[in-house]
């Protein structure tokens, strides 16, 4: 999509008394991103490119730009960040933080839900790993807003 699109699209629900809220995943369902050649090295496994390692040096400053984008394009007070179906410790990046599953996890998204808010944009995301991780749940920022997709 275009900012041109974008801004169309943003005009499309003002006129009809929508909000549109944006929505960018920053970890699984990646696959559309990481089959740009110029990112699959980001890919938590090449072989699979579904989601990006939380632990390559360059994922962060991508996800921060991307955040960046969406945050710009969208008046709305929410930003969707994903979080969705992630399978986490898939490569030796990962492995060699030794973390648990829950503990990547966290350490992801917390970092995450912080660049959202200094956006000035409160952070959302998917609650299907919450439920599978539930032990992280207190240490999740209380901003973050909770979808669920059953």
């Amino acid at each position: 999509m275009t900012q041109k699109q974008a801004a169309e699209a943003l005009q499309i629900c003002q006129r009809h008394g929508m909000e549109l809220v944006w929505f960018t995943n920053t970890l699984g369902h990646c696959g559309g991103l990481l089959a740009n050649p110029a990112f699959l090295h980001l890919a938590e496994d090449a072989v699979a490119p579904y989601q990006l390692c939380p632990s390559h040096r360059e994922t962060r400053p991508l996800i921060r730009k991307m955040l960046e984008e969406f945050s710009a394009l969208s008046p709305a007070r929410l930003l969707h960040v994903g979080g969705d179906e992630c399978a986490l410790n898939g490569d030796k990046r990962c492995r060699e933080r030794g973390q648990s599953d829950a503990e990547l996890y966290l350490d992801h998204y917390r970092w995450v839900v912080r660049q959202t808010k200094k956006l000035g944009k409160r952070p959302a995301m998917w609650g299907d790993m919450l439920l599978k991780f539930p032990e992280i749940m207190d240490a999740l920022d209380k901003d973050v807003l909770i979808f669920d997709w059953h």
